[in-house]
């Protein structure tokens, strides 16, 4: 198997253009792409396509390539764009589903389609305080809808190895990730 790395920066197959310039429609065509920042269980590639009256579209391809994870929840992908689905009668800042294809019948992998937001992934924060609020501020809408919001969601199932996890760099209290 292709190195991990290698594997996030491998360019998308002509197909996979082809299926993301569908979604946008006739006549539509790739501006530009290139690898994002992010993921780990699939490579992220920003492509901006512009459609048939010039209008750009920024989108976020996801393509997921790591085959024990699809082997052992072969749902990932299409649970993903269920997800997504449901998320956005929330009224937050989230990607919204352009197209998938779970099992890779017309990308080079499984995939997930998305309209792409501003900013950028922040994994060393310098602000710790600040980091953790903007994380939890989207929880407390999350937590405040009604059960039946929740009713489409299938339930929570972790992908760490606990055993494997490491303690973060930037913690000032190892001890409490420890425990």
């Amino acid at each position: 198997m292709e190195d991990v790395k290698a594997q996030f920066r491998r360019h998308p197959s002509d197909d996979t253009f082809a299926w993301v310039v569908a979604a946008v429609g006739a006549r539509a065509r790739i501006d530009s792409w290139m690898v994002a920042e992010g993921g780990s269980a699939c490579a992220i590639h920003a492509v901006d396509v512009l459609d048939a009256g010039g209008m750009r579209h920024p989108l976020l391809l996801k393509r997921f390539f790591r085959e024990q994870w699809l082997a052992r929840d072969p749902d990932l992908v299409a649970r993903e764009a269920r997800h997504l689905t449901l998320l956005a009668q929330v009224d937050l800042p989230i990607p919204q589903l352009v197209a998938v294809d779970p099992d890779a019948g017309d990308c080079d992998l499984p995939a997930v389609l998305t309209t792409r937001l501003p900013g950028r992934p922040e994994l060393l924060p310098s602000d710790v305080g600040v980091w953790l609020r903007s994380l939890v501020e989207p929880l407390v809408v999350l937590h405040a809808l009604p059960e039946s919001a929740w009713s489409g969601f299938p339930p929570y199932q972790s992908y760490n190895d606990l055993a494997c996890l490491e303690v973060p760099r930037w913690t000032r209290r190892p001890g409490v990730w420890e425990r």
